[in-house]
């Protein structure tokens, strides 16, 4: 198991849990290649199931470099032994930490690669040494990595349909607005897509998240980017309505009309 040789699992408490987790499931035979029904995923886990708990698409492994295969496969073990060590949960963190545990690993096999200490001496026919990931391999894992870089790995996630569709929600939303930077360090579409999930709530708790979110934007190409994934502007006027009131919040949404030219709400929040 490459990943094991490696500095991304000697480092934090994750690497020797998922280690010990991968070694399980190759005890039981448990980790094995098998065609998904959608040939878009790469791997997958899912415990007790038939077949193998963790797959790996042989066809996406066949279709790259030869060099890359090794690093591939242990970059797939990689993230899906995560969540073989974490279990299945309804949770966007548990997906974050996999996608994390990836990009750390993918820096180290792209920067000074990781020594294959199986295969040392090398066997016949096979190759030994550093495996070492060639620049410009796994773009997307590239793309992650400079989102990570910047603490938006979770904006990365949400741009994912699939993922806003079953874990955005308007509590989760208030729950992790002070992370990973806060709420200005989301990009502005992530923050688009927080405000056309809290609207429809017509809460006047979430209506003053929407206020905040808002503010937060510093830019018109930003404020455009932002209400392009917002929703409709009237579940959102009617959302701030519920504000009506709350001279703080008030003001601050005149100051948002005055400074963007848009009318955020049908009645002027202020008593």
């Amino acid at each position: 198991m490459l990943y094991q040789y490696s500095n991304t699992a000697k480092q934090g408490r994750s690497g020797p849990k998922i280690i010990a987790k991968l070694w399980d499931l190759l005890k039981q035979n448990e980790i094995g290649y098998r065609k998904p029904r959608r040939s878009t995923v790469r791997g997958s886990f899912l415990d007790g199931r038939a077949t193998f708990d963790l797959q790996v698409n042989p066809s996406y492994i066949d279709g790259l470099p030869d060099g890359n295969r090794l690093a591939a496969v242990s970059l797939l073990m990689v993230h899906e032994g995560v969540h073989a060590s974490l279990g299945i949960s309804d949770d966007i963190m548990d997906e974050l930490q996999a996608r994390k545990q990836s990009v750390l690993y993918y820096r180290e096999l792209s920067g000074s690669g990781v020594f294959n200490e199986f295969n040392d001496p090398p066997r016949p026919g096979r190759r030994g040494g550093i495996v070492k990931l060639p620049a410009g391999s796994f773009s997307t894992l590239k793309e992650q990595n400079e989102y990570l870089n910047r603490e938006q790995l979770v904006d990365f996630l949400f741009g994912i349909k699939s993922y806003r569709n079953k874990f955005l929600k308007p509590k989760w939303i208030i729950d992790h607005l002070g992370l990973w930077g806060g709420i200005g360090n989301r990009r502005p579409e992530t923050k688009g897509r927080f405000i056309k999930r809290l609207a429809p709530t017509y809460d006047p708790y979430f209506a003053a998240a929407i206020v905040d979110i808002m503010m937060s934007v510093n830019s018109r190409a930003d404020w455009d980017k932002m209400m392009a994934k917002a929703g409709s502007l009237n579940t959102i006027q009617l959302a701030l309505d519920s504000l009506v009131g709350n001279r703080a919040r008030g003001l601050q949404i005149l100051e948002l009309q005055r400074k963007w030219g848009v009318a955020l709400t049908e009645q002027i929040p202020m008593r």
